[in-house]
């Protein structure tokens, strides 16, 4: 187990050094993340992420399954699990004349899981939330019809992440019936910037900056029902999950530079608490699995945006919702040929968008993702690789489109540390 860790941490390094080094502009996202809180994170671990994100159904002891808390009462009573993951991304944007090419790596996730007692299982992690990453810039001529007059230039940056540190509790009271919840540490800040220059070196330069610092509470319940039936091949779960929306703890920091030749000749400021809402969400699941070797999966989400305010305003966002449909297919669990023991895995999505931009929705996204789970020490511990590709595609003329790779790499460590030594 101590080579699985060095070598994982040492992977980290290696795709973290990539990423530094040939990232054009560094820790870049997706110039929507210019708006609101930025790109969302997709809440789920290695499986779900193979598998397009599903995961309200899911419940098996062997993994770690954030999606839905009510799946932490499955876990074994003599197993601790540790799971992390790790991602890389390929991204290309394109307005329609221009191209451009950003190249990242992150670390996902990380989390624990063990059982209490009888019935009851514990989770604690941490993942992100949203992450806000561009650089840009666009040009103006103050004359169109003078192509050799004085131009503008806007440069645009952003910078920062939202994370969240949660522990959740699942039980299991009674038959098939589950119940569980998450309590998260939801904290972190967002910086933009817009820089406003003129080609004509001795006029003003305005710059506009925008704090926004978020410490507060995240609240998710969720439940689910496992039937069995009789002859033990067949497995149906409906799971079903509700995050609590409220006002958040946070405080957003505005300032209007304008300077001359690195002179502030101006300044104003304000500073807004309680300015944010965390919306209500709503999703349910179901999870079929045939004979311990076949699953399906479809998952839908509703996140009510449309009645969150951000730095004191109204109507900036729209309701947003997911799609997603994952499978699974295991030949032999507990065969001797270790490709039979291989869980393979496909999955697709498809993304309404929150953000309102221009009165007018921003652009939606889809995916499609494949992957693979391989057996370690006896089929208890996985190695998890995924491939995904997304496509964030706009109806908007004047809107960006995205297409992105993405690598997905993740390690469950399932213990038996619980287990009673016996000595004959």
């Amino acid at each position: 187990m101590k080579r699985i860790v060095c070598l994982f941490f040492a992977l980290s390094f290696v795709l973290g050094a990539y990423s530094q080094e040939d990232t054009p502009i560094p820790s870049i996202n997706s110039p929507y993340s210019m708006y609101g809180y930025g790109k969302m994170t997709d809440l789920s671990f290695a499986r779900g992420r193979a598998m397009g994100g599903v995961g309200y159904g899911f419940r098996e002891g062997t993994e770690i399954n954030i999606s839905n808390p009510a799946s932490y009462s499955a876990v074994d009573s003599m197993t601790f699990i540790f799971d992390a993951g790790m991602s890389f991304q390929n991204t290309n944007l394109n307005d329609g004349v221009n191209k451009a090419n950003a190249k990242n790596a992150a670390f996902d996730y990380v989390a624990v899981q063990f059982r209490l007692c009888k019935r009851l299982g514990l989770t604690a992690g941490y993942v992100p939330y949203s992450n806000v990453g561009y650089n840009f810039s666009s040009n103006a001529y103050i004359d169109p019809d003078d192509l050799e007059g004085d131009y503008s230039t806007n440069k645009y940056t952003g910078n920062g992440n939202l994370q969240q540190v949660l522990l959740g509790l699942g039980a299991n009271p009674f038959g098939g019936f589950s119940l569980g919840a998450n309590i998260s540490y939801l904290y972190g800040q967002i910086n933009r910037t817009v820089m406003s220059t003129l080609s004509d070196a001795s006029a003003y330069v305005f710059s506009k900056h925008k704090t926004l610092s978020i410490r507060d509470y995240r609240f998710d319940a969720g439940i689910q029902y496992a039937f069995d039936f009789a002859d033990s091949k067949h497995q149906f779960v409906i799971g079903a999950v509700y995050s609590l929306g409220h006002t958040m703890n946070s405080d957003s920091y505005l300032q209007d530079l304008k300077t001359s030749s690195n002179t502030v000749v101006s300044v104003r400021s304000d500073t807004l608490k309680g300015a944010c809402d965390f919306p209500q969400i709503f999703g349910g699941g179901v999870n079929y699995c045939f004979d311990d070797k076949l699953v399906f999966a479809f998952d839908y989400t509703l996140e009510q945006w449309s009645k969150c305010k951000y730095v004191g305003e109204d109507n900036l966002f729209f309701d947003r919702s997911k799609y997603a449909f994952g499978a699974e297919y295991t030949p032999n669990k507990r065969g001797k040929n270790f490709f039979g023991r291989v869980k393979y895995r496909v999955g697709a999505y498809y993304y309404t968008p929150y953000l309102n931009i221009d009165n007018g929705k921003s652009a939606r996204e889809f995916g499609i993702s494949a992957g693979a789970a391989f057996p370690m020490f006896g089929n208890r511990s996985l190695a998890h690789v995924s491939f995904q590709y997304s496509k964030v595609n706009s109806s908007n003329a004047n809107m960006l489109d995205e297409s992105y790779f993405k690598l997905s790499v993740g390690l469950t460590f399932n213990e038996r540390w619980f287990a009673k030594i016996k000595v004959r």
